[in-house]
C-alpha cells in the first residue's frame, strides 16, 4: 500500500484456532482500514483498490516466511518433528490459498468486482483470512 498508495492503513489482526461447529480450524481474521494514512501531511487517504491474486501470494510469502524464520530459531512447538514442519511449510507454500475478502458495506449491499476489492468512501473495512481445509494432519 505504501509503494502504490503512498500510506499505511490500518490492520488489526485476530487469530482463531476453532471453526464455528468447534473443529480445529486453525485461521486468521484480518481487518484492513478503507483507507490508509499518508505520512507526509498526516492526511487520511480513500478507497484503496486490493488485487485479490497479488494480495494472497504476499500474504502466503509473508506468513510461511515468518513460520519457516521461528522454525529456524527454534520457536515453533509442536508434536511434529524439525524435519516435518519443514515439510508441512513447503507443501503449504506450493499450494494456492483461498482469501476471503469481503467488504463491509455496512447495509450498501452491493457486490465486489472479481479481480479487485474496492473499497468504498464511507471507511468500512474489508476482511483477508486464509480460508481452507488443513491439507496435513500433525
Amino acid at each position: 500500500m505504501k509503494a502504490k498508495y503512498g500510506v499505511r492503513p490500518l490492520i488489526v489482526v485476530v487469530p482463531h484456532t476453532f471453526g464455528r461447529h468447534l473443529n480445529f480450524n486453525a485461521h486468521l481474521h484480518v481487518m484492513v482500514s478503507a483507507g490508509g494514512l499518508r505520512e507526509s501531511g498526516v492526511r487520511w487517504i480513500t478507497p484503496l483498490r486490493f488485487n485479490r491474486s497479488k494480495l494472497m501470494h504476499m500474504w502466503r510469502y509473508a506468513v510461511i516466511t515468518y513460520l519457516r524464520a521461528a522454525l529456524k530459531k527454534g520457536l515453533l512447538v509442536s508434536e511434529a518433528s524439525t524435519e516435518d514442519l519443514r515439510v508441512m511449510l513447503e507443501v503449504q507454500y506450493e499450494r494456492w490459498w483461498n482469501l476471503y475478502v469481503d467488504l463491509a458495506t455496512l447495509g450498501l449491499g452491493f457486490e465486489l468486482p472479481s479481480e479487485e476489492a474496492v473499497v468504498g468512501p464511507n471507511g468500512p473495512k474489508i476482511e483477508v483470512g486464509a480460508v481452507h481445509e488443513p491439507a496435513v494432519n500433525y
